[in-house]
């Protein structure tokens, strides 16, 4: 059997002294693991997963829906609410992003193409994240509750996602102690309003609803927390 030793005559005074600083974070860094605590939302269970951060842990449960699939009949309209659905749904992994257009203008640039969506892109989009300090819900409930912050992504109302790596809400829930919420919604034309008739012309009337569906897709993630942030995290909700 080939034994490897490990030595640090190899490294630098100064590698060695930095590795040794180090070596207490690494040691005492939990792993990330499966969570097998299973949350029901109202509209069904979830299976999240355990961050490892800031020495501690963070609840995260990805992917949840808050809306039907904005398809066929639905496209263009106000979001519906999400289904039930029977079973265990998996929540460890972040969601579609929804339709848009890529920017491409400096192809290899990160500066500009870092704000593209880095999952796959679909109609199929309505979904939300949760990341939670808080832990079995076996447990006494915390005083005082955590609030909630609901993170919503720039872009326009043209572009954005919310499983960007400089959106994980890992870190500032662990390190507040609040509970984050963020989702995807639609966005460019997927997310203007079909106009159906009723008061003013065509024009007036997309001009004043062309941010409509974006809304209502924002305010059907604020209504999908009042009812279900609680069953995730024990946390406070709003009115």
């Amino acid at each position: 059997i080939y034994e490897y030793r490990f030595s640090m005559a190899k490294f630098s005074p100064c590698t060695r002294f930095t590795l040794l600083l180090l070596l207490p974070h690494f040691l005492s860094a939990s792993p990330v693991t499966s969570d097998d605590l299973l949350i029901d939302t109202g509209n069904g269970k979830v299976q999240g997963k355990l961050l490892s951060v800031l020495g501690g842990n963070v609840r995260a449960f990805l992917g949840i829906p808050y809306g039907k699939p904005p398809v066929g009949k639905l496209r263009f309209s106000p979001p519906e609410p999400a289904e039930s659905w029977e079973g265990v749904r998996d929540a460890t992994q972040f969601p579609n992003s929804c339709y848009q257009v890529l920017d491409n203008t400096f192809p290899g640039f990160q500066g500009s193409e870092m704000w593209n969506p880095n999952t796959p892109l679909s109609e199929d989009c309505l979904y939300l994240n949760v990341w939670t300090p808080r832990f079995n819900k076996t447990e006494p409930k915390p005083s005082p509750l955590a609030h909630v912050l609901v993170w919503i992504y720039g872009g326009g109302f043209s572009s954005g996602t919310s499983s960007l790596d400089l959106y994980d809400g890992r870190f500032l829930s662990k390190s507040e102690d609040v509970i984050i919420v963020s989702m995807n919604y639609s966005v460019f034309s997927l997310g203007l309003q079909l106009w159906r008739g009723g008061v003013g012309t065509p024009r007036q009337t997309l001009k004043g609803n062309m941010l409509f569906i974006s809304f209502n897709d924002i305010h059907k993630v604020c209504r999908f927390c009042h009812c279900s942030v609680f069953f995730l995290a024990f946390g406070r909700t709003f009115p």
